[in-house]
């Protein structure tokens, strides 16, 4: 196990954290159903920046839909997919909704660390391709993508349509 601080990518500064309770707090489950908590586990998230937002993705054992960076060990065999889920990337609006430094497998750092730029290129698609769509496809009454139809993006719009 690997304990993650800052890295820098690029221009890209992002991090590997917990949620706090705090954030749990303020966005509880019964107001923002697609926010996944799990009480006996850490909430770990891959944090970045984004045209000055800061975005924290989490990384979930089992994710099965293409919207995602998926690990490629060969550790986890076929039941497993792993990876960081787009689909649920929340914007952090207070620093105290992150708490401490997140402790991940060695493999996975190591990956994280070598396909960082494409991750947050491929975020990066998907938070413009929501953005766009909130901006033109809503306002025509259009029905929502189902690439976003389970995102937790929405609870963040009127932050997110300044992009």
């Amino acid at each position: 196990m690997v304990r993650a601080k800052h890295f820098l990518f690029m221009d890209s500064v992002y991090e590997l954290r917990k949620l706090s309770e705090l954030f749990f707090d303020d966005y509880p489950s019964e107001l923002f159903p697609e926010l996944e908590r799990k009480r006996d586990r850490p909430y770990l998230v891959f944090v970045l920046l984004i045209r000055g937002k800061k975005f924290a993705l989490p990384l979930r054992s089992n994710i099965n839909h293409p919207y995602c960076y998926r690990f490629h060990s060969p550790k986890f065999g076929k039941e497993m997919r792993p990876g960081i889920d787009f689909s649920k990337a929340i914007v952090i609006e207070n620093e105290l909704y992150l708490g401490g430094y997140a402790t991940i497998r060695k493999e996975e750092m190591q990956e994280i660390a070598r396909y960082a730029g494409s991750i947050i290129e491929r975020f990066s698609k998907y938070l413009d391709g929501y953005v766009s769509f909130c901006k033109t496809s809503i306002k025509k009454g259009q029905r929502i993508e189902r690439k976003y139809l389970y995102t937790t993006l929405r609870y963040f719009e009127a932050s997110l349509l300044s992009l």
